[in-house]
């Protein structure tokens, strides 16, 4: 071997003579290794899909000690969905009515699949005023938005 190599070899292994790497050395460094293998990110060969079909999804906000917390949310069921995101549905909406106002509130709504009953709820607007609301402005388009029954 030429010496360049012996001494950048040994300069690897932090061998300061000119004798060969111990075994201690070779088990150390295996050890090492096995473990930056081991604790290096797993990449799945293949992924999963779920049709999300049917089903309610979407971020919320989760309030956490005053610390607002993202988070996503499937379901199947609407109460459940807008009962466990209320505060955070109840500040997507007026924030959505301020700034895509009367028609963005609607498509949020039909989106997160919230009925007049919970809007009028989570609002607290008198039951039945969101249909009145359509009926006085039949321009707006309310494609998709879930009516409760009265």
């Amino acid at each position: 071997m030429h010496t360049n190599w012996i001494q950048d070899t040994q300069a690897l292994l932090n061998s300061k003579d000119e004798s060969a790497p111990t075994r201690r050395l070779a088990l150390q460094t295996a050890l090492g290794l096995g473990y930056a293998a081991a604790a290096m990110p797993l990449i799945a060969q293949t992924a999963i899909q779920t049709s999300g079909e049917g089903l309610i999804e979407g971020e919320v906000t989760i309030d956490v000690n005053g610390f607002k917390m993202p988070a996503y949310m499937l379901t199947n069921d609407k109460v459940e969905f807008t009962d466990r995101a209320m505060s955070a549905l109840q500040e997507m909406l007026l924030d959505e009515m301020n700034t895509g106002g009367v028609q963005g509130l609607i498509d949020l709504c039909a989106k997160w699949g919230v009925s007049d009953k919970h809007l009028e709820t989570m609002q607290g607007w008198e039951r039945g005023s969101v249909r009145a609301f359509k009926s006085e402005n039949p321009s707006l388009d309310w494609d998709g938005f879930v009516w409760d029954q009265l």
